[in-house]
């Protein structure tokens, strides 16, 4: 016989998720990041996964330049991990530059904090 959960404890919990509304400045300063550059440093990773060295590098090189004609300020920081994933890529460092896609698909996927 299954002893029933009792849903009292949830029912608060639902109630303060379901009134989370996230700043709608936030969203749409995140969104100005060009797409198709997230799309670019994702593929980069599948292919240096992949072992397609040159792939990868092609796919490095695209979202550093969408990201560098970006109309949005991008972090100093995000361009050199992405700079740095290629060069270790080139020096057939993999596992190196998978960890410094992480990093950058990590800066580019969360949402930028307003400073207001």
């Amino acid at each position: 016989m299954n002893t029933p959960l009792s849903l009292s404890p949830l029912i608060p919990a639902l109630i303060g998720a379901g009134a989370y509304t996230p700043d709608p400045r936030d969203a749409a300063r995140h969104a100005q990041l060009p797409p198709q550059a997230l799309a670019d440093v994702r593929r980069a990773r599948v292919e240096l996964y992949c072992d397609h060295k040159a792939q990868a590098l092609l796919c490095i090189r695209a979202a550093l330049i969408l990201l560098g004609d970006s109309p949005e300020p991008v972090s100093p920081a995000l361009m050199g991990s992405l700079a740095q994933a290629a060069w270790l890529a080139r020096q057939g460092r993999y596992v190196a530059a998978e960890a410094a896609l992480d990093a950058v698909l990590a800066g580019m996927e969360q949402p930028i904090l307003s400073t207001h």
